[in-house]
């Protein structure tokens, strides 16, 4: 029996685009967060629970969700476009940055999705050592 039978398996959009990364909240543990979607369509995971943000008037809090793991994976989408290159010679760089995402993640370590935890440096060396060939 899973340990949170209760997650949403459900694919939702956009996060089930081809174009898109669908992205899993863990918590610290490693585990999946009990708020987040699950399922062999879900590409990476990031950490997504108690997450200190910022909220309206100035004030801080934990909070919790997958959006916050999102943010997690495009922050580093971010830093990868600034030095990825066009690989394949299709005119965009998605491809190859979701590539270096999914390559630099490492095993999960959870039973609840069959994918893999986001790792920045190791995405990060994969799109350097790549393109110093």
């Amino acid at each position: 029996m899973a340990l949170f039978p209760f997650l949403v398996q459900v694919q939702t959009y956009p996060s089930c685009y081809e174009n898109c990364i669908a992205v899993a909240a863990i918590q610290q543990d490693g585990t999946i967060a009990h708020m987040s979607n699950t399922g062999d369509w879900i590409d990476v995971i990031a950490p997504g629970f108690d997450i200190y943000s910022t909220l309206p008037q100035n004030c801080y809090e934990y909070k919790s969700g997958t959006s916050f793991a999102t943010a997690c994976v495009s922050g580093i989408a971010a830093l990868l476009f600034s030095i990825a290159v066009d690989e394949n010679g299709d005119g965009k760089l998605n491809d190859e940055v979701l590539l270096a995402i999914e390559l630099g993640s490492r095993p999960a370590g959870t039973d609840s999705v069959n994918t893999r935890q986001i790792n920045a440096i190791r995405s990060l060396n994969i799109l350097l050592t790549h393109f110093e060939e």
